[in-house]
């Protein structure tokens, strides 16, 4: 996330977000694990202003092809001009000719127009549906809970949609990388809540032989339980591609092969 440095006054500017991700988010976004907009969201962006910067990128590389497209065939362009300039001077000349022919030469000479208004249409409608995207996203960290915080914020708070609890003990390594993996998603999925909590406030006398454990919740009541078994991998290795394999096969992040469902079907 970028910061704000100070200025001369005394005063902070908000240093202008760019496209660049993260060597993390790179290898995210190579796996399909994340799409190239919830890494930028992800370095502190709203939705508005990640969208925002993509749109400008592929406004400019239609611009950029556009006018290669326009160099190359400059001279067809230039032959299409002097029809259109024939077209006006055979219509200024007769007044009542074809009406087809009429419509075909306002038809060429609105082009510009109709672009530019497919263009905003299309701006528009990609406004609105990062807006509908952005009110189903109500998170974005992982949060500390204690014993009395359970019911709301777990419990009642999975009935809108996945809860994952990380158990944890400030002594055992394996909970402190499970906690690392859980604040890199949360900014990638902000419709799940990550949460962690001491593993004996969680359970009383909750063996530390039994760490790492993951809770996920889901309509008011705990789903899955994770431990070393399922969130290391087939080496016994605990990463953060074991920790994101688990929780798709638990269902709290969507697997590979439904976000690409989903891009494909927005596309």
């Amino acid at each position: 996330k970028l910061g704000t440095p100070k200025m001369a006054s005394g005063g902070t500017h908000r240093v202008p977000y760019t496209l660049e991700t993260t060597d993390f988010h790179d290898v995210l976004m190579q796996k399909g694990i994340i799409s190239r907009e919830q890494a930028l969201i992800s370095k502190g962006m709203t939705v508005d202003e990640a969208n925002a910067l993509l749109l400008n990128e592929a406004v400019q590389k239609e611009v950029v092809k556009a006018a290669k497209y326009h160099e190359t065939t400059s001279e067809l362009q230039e032959a299409k001009r002097h029809s259109i300039e024939s077209k006006l001077e055979k219509a200024e000349d007769h007044a009542r000719a074809d009406e087809d022919e009429d419509d075909e030469l306002l038809r060429e000479l609105e082009e510009d127009e109709e672009a530019e208004a497919v263009l905003r249409s299309y701006r528009e409608r990609r406004m609105q549906e990062m807006r509908a995207v952005a009110s189903k996203r109500k998170y974005g960290e992982l949060r500390e809970i204690f014993r009395q915080d359970w019911m709301r914020e777990v419990n009642d708070a999975s009935t809108d949609g996945p809860v994952v609890i990380n158990l944890y003990q400030d002594a055992i390594e394996s909970t402190k990388v499970v906690d690392r993996v859980l604040e890199e998603l949360a900014p990638l999925h902000r419709d799940v809540k990550f949460l962690r909590i001491t593993s004996t406030q969680a359970i009383e006398g909750w063996p530390d032989a039994n760490l790492p454990t993951i809770f996920l919740y889901r309509d008011g009541e705990m789903k899955v339980q994770m431990n070393a078994e399922k969130l290391c991998s087939q080496s016994g290795e605990l990463s953060t591609a074991s920790i994101v394999s688990a929780l798709e096969e638990a269902g709290a992040l969507p697997s590979r092969e439904r976000r690409m469902t989903g891009r494909a079907a927005e596309e």
